[in-house]
């Protein structure tokens, strides 16, 4: 299913107002697109830092591979693909707006001088590539080409579908190239709800059977086939993002959109809102330094260690909000309560939780409203709950053990 995240930025003012000069440059006709560049390399430059990411280097708007390169242990990734297997480097598509329709990458055409689309070479072929009947040998590198296009494109009645059923299927590595970059995207997107405006970072994340004609769309653009996101899937997710923000319940807990297209049935799993404080890598570098000198490992890292001991760097907001979520997920909704396990009914409870980590003594202290530790003369086990969301969240994140304990008092 797909995986969407709304990372609201709003209080955070350099991401803010990057974000949103980037969408005033893009819909003022007036701006110079040397500005307009100007400001996407800001803003690029500025999310691939705050996030932690490798920022891949090439002309913007003109490369064949995604914008970042993520590792598999940052926030956002965790975040999106939480039950999911990512790659160790996960590349990431950045769109710095969502005003108007989302490309996702594009290939130049080339071919003989008999294709209806290209009378003339865009790029001096050599004999060999020429020969070859879908795609350039330099696949993978700044562009690839697009060499004899099919003449039955100019008479197809869906010109998007037939792209997608005779290239992007007949040709794995044209498919992949393009699902390379939209498997994992953020989208910049400029708010305006209740009188008030916002921003925030859209995240996605898109399995290759959803890559389709369904949710994207394929379109010649004068020596280029051009992919993007659909007009209608862009503003419904955007429409179900807004709604969010204006119902606590579903920002808060999040939901699951089951809808069929053409007999298929998809679902699009929308995150709770997060903040950009819990996914920005500085934001939290900054909030542990901050913290009691026992938060860190003081002894000396063995080469073995260095990877967890950089794993250290999770902050108590992300502990929490991973606890809260797997609890979601695990505590069941119906029926009537049965010893020992509470079932989930207004959330309250599974909200109440905090998590402390402690890493010099590899522990990690919980607590919840108290009210309901008086369920235990019932025999509820709230404790028993909590420790082992805390253990799951512990296991997919590190190696090492931690001890988990309940706050004294508590």
């Amino acid at each position: 299913m797909f995986r969407i995240v709304s990372i609201d930025v709003s209080g955070i003012k350099e991401a803010n107002e990057l974000l949103v000069k980037y969408a005033d440059a893009v819909t003022n006709s007036k701006i110079s697109a040397k500005y307009t560049d100007t400001q996407q390399r800001k803003l690029e430059s500025y999310i691939a830092k705050k996030i932690g990411a490798k920022l891949v280097n090439g002309k913007i708007g003109q490369k064949q591979s995604a914008d970042y390169l993520l590792s598999s242990d940052s926030s956002l990734v965790k975040l999106l693909y939480a039950g999911v297997t990512a790659q160790k480097q996960q590349p990431v598509e950045f769109k710095g707006s969502t005003t108007g329709s989302v490309t996702i990458g594009q290939i130049t055409i080339g071919g003989r001088q008999e294709n209806l689309y290209s009378p003339t070479l865009v790029d001096p072929f050599t004999s060999t590539s020429i020969k070859q009947k879908i795609l350039g040998k330099r696949l993978g590198s700044k562009e690839g080409f697009l060499v004899d296009l099919d003449p039955n494109l100019e008479s197809a009645t869906n010109k998007s579908a037939y792209i997608f059923n005779n290239y992007l299927k007949k040709d794995p590595r044209l498919k992949q190239l393009f699902y390379a970059k939209a498997s994992t995207m953020l989208l910049g997107n400029v708010y305006y709800l209740n009188d008030s405006q916002g921003s925030r970072l859209i995240g996605l994340q898109i399995p290759e059977k959803y890559f389709n004609n369904t949710f994207f769309k394929a379109s010649i653009v004068g020596k280029a086939i051009v992919i993007s996101i659909r007009d209608n899937f862009q503003k419904n997710f955007i429409k179900e993002l807004n709604e969010s923000y204006l119902n606590s319940k579903k920002a808060q807990k999040g939901y699951k959109k089951h809808f069929t297209v053409a007999g298929k049935r998809y679902t699009i799993d929308y995150l709770p809102i997060v903040k950009g404080e819990e996914v920005f890598t500085l934001e939290i570098t900054n909030s542990i330094k901050s913290r009691p000198v026992d938060t860190f490992i003081l002894r000396a890292k063995t080469p073995d260690e260095d990877q967890i001991s950089k794993q250290s760097f999770i902050s108590g907001i992300q502990w929490t909000v991973l606890t809260q979520r797997r609890l979601g997920e695990t505590m069941l909704r119906s029926g009537e309560p049965e010893p020992p396990w509470l079932k989930e009914r207004s959330g309250r409870f599974r909200k109440s939780v905090e998590v402390i980590a402690n890493y010099r003594t590899n522990t990690l202290r919980y607590l919840y409203n108290p009210l309901y530790s008086s369920l235990e003369r019932y025999g509820y086990r709230p404790d028993l709950q909590i420790e082992a969301a805390i253990r799951e969240v512990a296991q997919s994140l590190y190696t090492r053990k931690f001890n988990i304990i309940r706050s004294p008092g508590i």
